[in-house]
């Protein structure tokens, strides 16, 4: 996603960049992916990997035990889902308007739901 919203050689700015599953092979990855971009890092995982994501990178990190990311006000330009346990619509609560969102993965079904596949 970052790869695709920014020039290798421009980078992207001060892109505010959410990673939900951030402690996990994908997010941990598409931190260090970001950060390489010149993005801003925020990491959504739980109390036990916080460490994790700052040592990959973040600048950021919500433990989601404490907080729930979709009501703290944050907006992000992108937003990359590596673990798929909150609605589409959720994870619109926190995307600017002009911002993308990437899921990976997903065990519920809502984006079949949505699209009526």
């Amino acid at each position: 996603m970052w790869i695709a919203g920014c020039s290798s050689t421009q980078g992207c700015g001060k892109a505010y960049s959410l990673v939900h599953g951030a402690s996990g092979g994908v997010g941990s990855f598409a931190i260090q992916i970001a950060k390489s971009f010149g993005a801003d890092v925020t990491a959504v995982c739980s109390s036990r990997n916080v460490e994790i994501a700052r040592m990959v990178g973040a600048d950021h990190v919500i433990d989601y035990t404490r907080e729930d990311f979709t009501k703290n006000g944050e907006l992000y330009d992108l937003i990359l889902v590596a673990n798929g346990n909150l609605s589409v619509f959720e994870y619109m609560r926190s995307l600017k308007s002009d911002g993308i969102c990437v899921l990976v993965g997903g065990e519920n079904g809502s984006i079949a739901i949505l699209f009526g596949l």
